[in-house]
């Protein structure tokens, strides 16, 4: 989509490397209550191919709807 080719120029540019840690751009949200460390490793290139390693059934119904979930949260990086 859009969102891969915008980070496609920007690769090309030197501005970002597929392996460049998530989180390494949010140092603030790391080790909050409640975090979970499997985040730490997860990479700008996990983002792109969908591959972050956290389970998430975003087409499922009521408690089983991650998406959903996300969607009503105030705080979707912190979700």
């Amino acid at each position: 989509g859009v969102f891969s080719t915008v980070f496609g120029i920007a690769q090309d540019q030197g501005l970002l490397d597929v392996e460049e840690r998530l989180y390494d751009f949010y140092p603030d949200r790391c080790g909050k209550p409640g975090w979970d460390p499997r985040k730490d490793g997860i990479t700008l290139g996990n983002l792109l191919s969908m591959t972050s390693g956290l389970d998430c059934n975003d087409v499922g119904v009521g408690n089983e709807n991650c998406g959903a979930d996300m969607a009503r949260a105030r705080d979707w990086l912190g979700f």
